[in-house]
């Protein structure tokens, strides 16, 4: 996470605050700073409609830190629109259209990330649901949003791996010198004099480079996993406890996509406690 502030550092706040057009000359640190500080409506969607122009513009081809450069920018500008009193239709409207670019392009950002866009359309579709919105409307937007936790969730699954354990597998801060190499762990190779004992060094770094990669990826699909089941788990029978009722949808959905079974009955357990049993 420090390594993504720090590439997105170099971007955003002269254009919150002066509305600049060119959005490489803006600090993101200044941005963060005067969002939390003063977050007006107007100032923050001036922004956004910059970022999702470059998000607009990525696909699998465009770099994976330009893709997380603004796909982290987008996320942290959704939340504190979305966190400001008393949003009106309006500007609701213009956060879920904004938000629904990044949903469909979610096959391109960190599980991370990912899992701070569920969690505004979960915000969206349960504070800010339409009053007015048809029953079959309602039907079909809540039906998406579970389809979309559970296709992040099963990618998740899908790039772990289970018998990975982050104590068996940390990755050391210098690596150690081979034995009988005088110095100080983790000084660099070509202070060593033996050629032989110099490539066994720089083998053992690379080693420990790869098992950093490693660490770094599996640790973050756990923590992105554990931020998404927490929002799955109160979305879905938020969702499926108003009418129309649809307990067997919300099960055939579970099933088909394998969410694992304590989930399974930790949502179902909530919505049954709540639907009236003749409308299950």
């Amino acid at each position: 996470m420090k390594k993504i502030l720090i590439i997105i550092s170099v971007i955003l706040s002269v254009y919150c605050v002066n509305a600049a057009d060119n959005i490489s000359e803006v600090d993101y640190k200044d941005y963060w700073e005067y969002a939390d500080k003063n977050p007006r409506f107007d100032v923050l969607q001036k922004t956004m409609n910059k970022v999702i122009i470059e998000c607009e513009k990525m696909d699998k081809s465009t770099n994976l830190e330009e893709r997380e450069k603004y796909a982290y920018w987008a996320a942290d500008i959704l939340r504190h629109l979305l966190a400001i009193n008393n949003l009106n239709k309006e500007q609701v409207d213009y956060c879920r259209q904004k938000l629904n670019i990044l949903l469909n392009k979610m096959d391109l950002f960190s599980h991370n990330t990912n899992a701070s866009f569920l969690g505004a359309m979960s915000t969206l579709a349960t504070a800010y649901r339409p009053k007015d919105i048809p029953e079959a409307d309602f039907a079909e937007l809540r039906k998406n949003n579970v389809e979309r936790f559970c296709v992040e969730i099963n990618r998740i699954e899908k790039e772990m791996n289970p018998t990975w354990n982050p104590d068996k597998n940390l990755p050391s801060l210098n690596v150690q010198l081979p034995e009988g190499v005088p110095g100080v762990a983790g000084m660099a190779p070509s202070s060593i004099k033996d050629p032989v004992k110099r490539k066994e060094y720089e083998k053992a770094i690379e080693e420990n480079n790869q098992k950093a990669k490693v660490y770094n990826v599996q640790n973050d699909l756990r923590s992105a996993k554990k931020e998404i089941y927490m929002r799955f788990t109160l979305y879905a029978p938020l969702a499926y406890q108003r009418k129309p009722y649809n307990t067997d949808e919300l099960k055939e959905l579970l099933n088909k996509y394998n969410i694992d079974k304590a989930t399974q009955e930790q949502i179902l357990k909530k919505v049954e406690a709540t639907v009236p049993k003749s409308d299950k």
